[in-house]
């Protein structure tokens, strides 16, 4: 009977011993994570921008908790024009996630699929959090997508305009 359990307590050490380093070697710190970019020059590069500048024409609907935590700066600029490398391949969100987390700016989505992905709120501004017809739409080059962010590829030279709309007239402008 101690031989079996002697056994089963060398598998067990044996098991954690594969494990653990696996799991650990990818961990990151803080610094690390938020610093991620592509790193390298691809010879691709596309500019974004998120703005929200729209919530100051409509400030009294906008969420009360939203009003006193000083979340947008004045500007309405949360993420001036930048100019970015991406992969081959990458997408509208693969490059808002990038600049995103470089930036520590927050920003929350839902996915069901690797292509389908849904912006909910970026810098703590959801859909819905300043009116019933605001929320977060892209355009790339002028134009709104007639696809999500997560299945829209770029090419070299896109200019990506996030921006926060907040009434049916804004939607109709940004041609949606």
């Amino acid at each position: 009977m101690k031989t079996k359990q002697i056994g089963i307590g060398f598998c067990v050490i044996g098991v954690a011993l594969c494990v653990v380093p696996w799991i650990v070697h990818n961990v990151q710190t803080p610094a690390e994570y938020y610093g991620a970019s592509s790193g390298e020059d691809t010879g691709l590069h596309a500019s974004i921008s998120i703005d929200c500048s729209r919530v100051y024409g409509a400030w009294d609907q906008l969420d009360p908790a939203l009003q006193a935590g000083g979340y947008f700066p004045e500007n309405g600029q949360i993420l001036p024009e930048e100019q970015v490398s991406f992969s081959d391949g990458d997408t509208v969100f693969d490059v808002l996630q990038q600049v995103t987390r470089h930036h520590q700016i927050q920003m929350e989505y839902q996915s069901t699929g690797a292509s389908d992905v849904y912006v909910q709120g970026i810098s703590y501004l959801y859909e819905f959090s300043c009116g019933a017809q605001s929320g977060w739409i892209y355009l790339v080059n002028g134009k709104a997508a007639d696809r999500g962010c997560g299945a829209y590829v770029l090419s070299d030279g896109d200019v990506i305009e996030w921006r926060y709309i907040v009434s049916e007239a804004q939607w109709q402008e940004a041609g949606i």
